[in-house]
């Protein structure tokens, strides 16, 4: 018997849901879908300078990561259940939607508040949230995570929306 197969669970009474199986079909259905948006999208098409497509590198990816899941779906792995599936709840799911939410508001606030301003709430709610404990050092790492980024957006010359749109104009200051 090999290492690996005793890490994996491979009894009648496994959850298919929490098989590789299961979360192969999981994965091929959310990378489907994303490919069906990519490609629907009228400017994954367009093409640049070097002769690629916008959209070339997102469908590759995405096609690999389809490609990768089929495979899972059909190995000789594909009915075991890795210890670490186990432990996939509703609780977890919840998390991530959460995260994907908090992302969708940080996105939405960079535009409308600045990245100064939000950056740091942001970083500090996903580091808090990921077990960095206390708050205080949490905030902390999210202020200077938050610096060391503007500082190389900087350095680069990359333009940043450092404020809201107004404040920007009234100080005279480049508006994205």
């Amino acid at each position: 018997m090999s290492e690996h197969s005793t890490a994996r669970r491979s009894d009648e009474n496994v959850n298919w849901w929490k098989t590789n199986q299961g979360i192969a079909v999981v994965l091929t259905t959310l990378f489907v879908a994303l490919l069906g948006y990519l490609v629907s999208r009228p400017d994954t098409f367009t093409p640049l300078r070097d002769g690629f497509l916008v959209g070339f590198f997102p469908m590759a990816s995405t096609g690999l990561c389809i490609l990768f899941s089929l495979i899972m779906l059909v190995d000789h792995l594909r009915k075991e259940e890795m210890p670490d599936y186990a432990l996939l709840d509703w609780k977890f799911f919840g998390f991530v939607i959460i995260a994907i939410a908090w992302a969708g508001i940080f996105f939405w606030l960079l535009v409308q508040v600045g990245y100064v301003i939000t950056t740091p709430f942001y970083l500090f709610g996903l580091i808090y949230a990921l077990g960095l404990r206390p708050a205080m050092s949490a905030f902390l790492a999210a202020v200077v995570i938050s610096g060391v980024i503007l500082a190389i957006f900087w350095i680069i010359g990359a333009p940043m929306p450092l404020g809201p749109e107004w404040l920007m104009e009234k100080w005279g200051l480049p508006v994205l």
